[in-house]
């Protein structure tokens, strides 16, 4: 009954160890001295090394000081009894930078002791890029918008000093934000990097053009800068 019980579990362990093997997630069982007693293949991917070298190994010979220091609180408290969730971006020495999401679950005995914990890791890094870029488009954005309100503001108020009527101050104020959206247009087509100072003439010049040649063009091609594309379009 006794080796019976024991090929049972020598089965089960195994179904387990291929199941887990088949997972992209780091899957391990880590002990109450903070040693790994379980890893699944995918921490060969992770970590240069057959994952049988991991046996008996450590958490802080596994990731490293920097790395460990990051998790030790979260450690201790699974150690404790608390299953826990998180993210954290990991310093690890012996693989690039990651950022990780983790879930610790305590194991626990039937007298209520905690045995160890077992830790699911997934690399995050690629979310937390793109979040970072979501970020960085929305502050921008902004950024600009700001911009073209206080650039509206500045056309409005220098065209009803200057004009002798309100009809006049219409057509001046109107024709220069034709100007500005026409150039806007062309710095949206090139991600607002820059514009060739003949497509930002051709734009702005393009509604009095009317017939025959009424401007001609000699020069170089020349990248303007946003700011500066946005100035000749007006002037």
């Amino acid at each position: 009954a006794h080796l019976g019980a024991q090929r049972a579990l020598s089965v089960r362990e195994s179904e387990l160890q291929t199941l887990t093997d088949a997972l992209p997630v780091l899957i391990s069982y880590v002990d109450k001295n903070e040693r790994y007693q379980f890893v699944n293949k995918f921490y060969e991917t992770w970590f240069p090394r057959k994952r049988e070298s991991l046996i008996g190994k450590t958490l802080l010979e596994v990731v490293g000081p920097d790395a460990y220091a990051k998790v030790k609180h979260w450690i201790d408290a699974a150690l404790a009894g608390e299953r826990l969730h998180f993210e954290q971006r990991m310093p690890y020495s012996t693989t690039s930078h990651r950022d990780i999401s983790v879930e610790y679950i305590p194991r626990v005995s039937g007298s209520g002791k905690v045995e160890g914990f077992y830790t699911l890791v997934q690399d995050i890094s690629e979310t937390k890029a793109v979040e970072a870029r979501q970020r960085e488009l929305t502050n921008e954005l902004s950024h600009r918008i700001k911009n073209s309100l206080a650039m509206v503001q500045a056309i409005v108020s220098q065209s009803l000093r200057n004009a002798d009527d309100t009809s006049l101050a219409q057509e001046v104020i109107s024709a220069r934000l034709s100007a500005m959206s026409r150039a806007q247009d062309i710095l949206t087509n090139t991600n607002w990097a820059s514009a060739d100072i003949r497509e930002v003439l051709d734009m702005a010049l393009k509604p009095y053009l009317g017939g025959g040649d009424r401007f001609s063009f000699v020069g170089p091609s020349i990248r303007l800068s946003a700011q500066q594309g946005l100035g000749l379009s007006l002037a």
